[in-house]
């Protein structure tokens, strides 16, 4: 499946973050062996899945009611395994670093950031 600019660009972001302040990203992590359903980022130290949805494109599987359905089919499995689900779009990735810190990513409190984007974060280092 190809990955949109803002997909690529929250990905950049949460990889530079996990980097910045030592903190380990599992991509694509798969939780449930039986129904081979995978979270796309996962931070092990605080049992969080976090799942970027691509509802912005014109067709995307998460806007159809079965697509859907099989997202919260996998969130209910995710929180019954005892797994944190954070979910982000486009339009809410900002929130990001306001939610590590709510979860303990201490380190990120001290993190300057103007309008969900780091001052120092440049995607292309």
């Amino acid at each position: 499946m190809k990955k949109s600019n803002s997909t690529i660009n929250f990905h950049s972001k949460l990889i530079w973050l996990s980097k910045l302040y030592k903190f380990k990203v599992v991509e694509e992590y798969l939780f449930d062996i039986n129904r081979k359903f995978r979270i796309d980022f996962f931070l092990p130290e605080f049992n969080v899945g976090i799942e970027y949805e691509g509802i912005i494109a014109s067709k995307s599987r998460h806007t159809t009611v079965d697509g859907f359905s099989k997202d919260c089919q996998k969130y209910n499995l995710a929180t019954i395994a005892g797994i944190r689900i954070l979910r982000y779009t486009a339009l809410n990735e900002a929130d990001l670093h306001t939610d590590l810190q709510k979860i303990g990513v201490e380190a990120i409190k001290s993190l300057d950031i103007f309008n969900g984007l780091c001052k120092d974060w440049n995607p292309n280092k």
